[in-house]
């Protein structure tokens, strides 16, 4: 019964942080997008860039199994920043949203909520992980699309070697997007890795 009722709240969270997410990295995305280091607002825009490219790819090294020990404690770290990043992404498009776009209020914000994540991280909410695991899987489709956006840009104007990197780039978040996809329909191959490493210390 309590597995059960464990069950269904996964699928409850990870159904509505799934809209959340995707509303918020879709948002952000496409403002983003023609910005240009001149702009003011370049710096909150990189660290965008940063945070949903490192939330696709830390997500997937939480997943990665090995029989070394020393990677199950990679493991864990990456499943813990996996958290805070994605709560604090979305606390930052959150508390900027109802803000006004008041972007120290949106840091704070971002703060607040990814010093949160990372307590239940700790404290092995397996809600939480299966939750984040969504975000991380909308964040690398998101940087795959803003990757998939440059090459395009690059090819535009005949800079190959650019546009080839960045297809390259696109490719491999596609890749980051299938794979943490397809944990979030296994109940999130991170919380496995997280609680098998946790209930060893």
């Amino acid at each position: 019964m309590k597995l059960s009722i464990v069950k269904i709240a996964k699928t409850i969270a990870v159904a509505i942080t799934s809209w959340w997410a995707f509303n918020a990295i879709s948002i952000m995305l496409f403002g983003s997008l023609g910005t240009t280091p001149k702009n003011s607002d370049w710096n909150y825009i990189l660290l965008l860039y940063v945070f949903i490219a490192t939330i696709g790819i830390v997500a997937f090294i939480a997943n990665i199994k090995s029989r070394l020990k020393i990677w199950k404690s990679v493991s864990f770290v990456a499943a813990v920043l996996s958290v805070t990043l994605s709560f604090a992404l979305l606390g930052f498009y959150y508390g900027g949203s109802l803000s006004d776009n008041n972007p120290q209020i949106a840091t704070i914000t971002a703060i607040v909520l990814g010093t949160l994540g990372t307590i239940l991280a700790l404290k092995k909410n397996q809600i939480v992980l299966a939750a984040s695991m969504t975000v991380a899987t909308i964040a690398a489709y998101g940087f795959a699309f803003y990757a998939g956006t440059n090459a395009v840009a690059y090819f535009s104007v005949s800079k190959l070697f650019g546009g080839i990197v960045w297809s390259m780039v696109c490719l491999l978040y596609i890749g980051l997007t299938i794979n943490n996809f397809t944990n979030v329909l296994k109940s999130s191959r991170v919380s496995n890795a997280y609680l098998t490493y946790s209930n060893k210390q």
